[in-house]
């Protein structure tokens, strides 16, 4: 219980952050789309019992998401500037991609809302740093923002896992994302264009971020079982076991 208030007290520590270099509704988006991410190994044994599917096909969910997740950094900056109706836009993206998985529709909805999700949590991802480079308060700020989250995030989403299943985390995290919202407008200021250099630079750390994020349920399954990841079945070490006993 005391974890679960702590998690619940994110938006005011996040407040409390040092000198407010960056908006509120910057700070919480990112927040938000940390607990997203955090959130995938929750997810996918969730997902195993539900579609009754293997490990390696859950797992999916990370590949398509992480997908969409670099489409939305890398694409973002080219395209778009960094205003707060971009980021009113990425987050109601993710809502919507949220509310339909806790549907809990057909396999191939689910992976369609997580790409969806994915491009949403890039293009969040993007504006913040977008408001923080050039700036070592901002970004310290926006660095301390995703490890703080992730902490206090981890019980909340294991406690909602364990009682209220995928439904309940899909349905946890489309709240979450309307929350920055009345913050949203306070996040104007466009940041000046920068040289190419710097452009790809930052192109480059993003996709980086975003993989190493995207990567861990993966690499975290595969040191438990990696033959149900390899093979995309995990019932494959016993029915292999069974092969060799009927031999």
């Amino acid at each position: 219980m005391v974890a679960n208030v702590g998690t619940m007290q994110i938006p005011v520590r996040l407040a409390a952050l040092g000198p407010r270099s960056l908006a509120p509704g910057t700070l919480l988006a990112v927040a938000y789309s940390t607990v997203t991410l955090v959130g995938t190994p929750f997810v996918i044994p969730q997902i195993v019992s539900t579609y009754d599917v293997g490990l390696g096909v859950a797992s999916l969910i990370s590949v398509v998401q992480l997908g969409g997740f670099v489409v939305g950094s890398y694409g973002a900056g080219r395209r778009l500037d960094p205003t707060p109706r971009v980021l009113a836009g990425a987050l109601l993206l993710t809502a919507v991609a949220h509310l339909i998985a806790a549907l809990e529709p057909a396999y191939l909805v689910l992976l369609a809302t997580r790409i969806g999700s994915g491009i949403g949590l890039g293009l969040i991802t993007w504006f913040g740093w977008a408001q923080a480079f050039g700036d070592d308060t901002r970004t310290t700020d926006l660095a301390v923002v995703g490890p703080v989250t992730g902490v206090l995030a981890s019980p909340l989403l294991a406690y909602v896992a364990d009682s209220a299943g995928l439904t309940g985390i899909y349905l946890l995290l489309a709240v979450l994302s309307l929350a920055p919202l009345p913050w949203v407008a306070g996040t104007g200021g466009v940041v000046p264009p920068r040289s190419a250099a710097e452009r790809r630079t930052r192109a480059v750390l993003l996709t980086m971020l975003g993989g190493v994020l995207g990567s861990l349920p993966f690499l975290a399954h595969l040191a438990l079982d990696p033959a149900a990841v390899w093979f995309g079945n995990i019932e494959y070490a016993s029915l292999n076991t069974r092969f060799r006993q009927d031999l």
